[in-house]
């Protein structure tokens, strides 16, 4: 009975190293990736992106961006903090080419208006957190050495009473592919 049991557990074992080998054929090998945006960057809102690839035509990841200093571009406009989980599906090959992609953000803003009245005027200042769904389009380029460029762009809308109604996702992203 022993040299059954033991037989079975050498056969699941084989089995098991076999199907892990045969996900390795998939052809993704490295699967995590970690990227800047350079575009937000330059706007004064650098974002710093993980993304782990999930199969050959989906990822998974999660983009953190914060705010370098009060700044008047209408991209940012005034964010503070911002981060966007996402899932993207592919149409290209080994996760690389055309994608979309679907989104959620959480950003803090400040922003300010001015009251006036007949005498007066003052201006408030107000703190915001909002959460919002959005979609975005994108190109995904990698070379043999596993260097990752992207070009994205997109939007999304804030749910429930909110400052801004909409929100952009756009990039121009260089990273590496581990």
């Amino acid at each position: 009975m022993t040299k059954l049991a033991l037989l079975g557990l050498f056969m699941s074992v084989f089995f098991c190293v076999k199907a892990q080998t045969d996900t390795a054929k998939v052809g993704v090998g490295k699967r995590n990736e970690l990227k800047l945006n350079l575009l937000n960057s330059v706007l004064g809102f650098p974002e710093i992106t993980y993304e782990r690839i999930l199969t050959n035509e989906a990822s998974v990841g999660l983009s953190l961006a914060v705010s370098l200093g009060e700044s008047n571009n209408v991209f940012i406009d005034n964010y503070k903090f911002m981060a966007t989980p996402y899932y993207r599906m592919f149409f290209g090959k080994k996760t690389n080419g055309f994608f979309i992609e679907g989104n959620a953000t959480l950003i803090n803003a400040n922003y300010f208006y001015t009251v006036y009245t007949s005498n007066s005027s003052w201006r408030v200042d107000n703190k915001e957190v909002s959460f919002g769904l959005g979609a975005a389009l994108g190109l995904k380029f990698a070379t043999k050495n596993n260097y990752i460029g992207e070009i994205l762009g997109g939007a999304g809308r804030f749910l429930g009473d909110t400052y801004r109604e909409v929100y952009p996702r756009i990039g121009i992203t260089i990273g590496k592919r581990f």
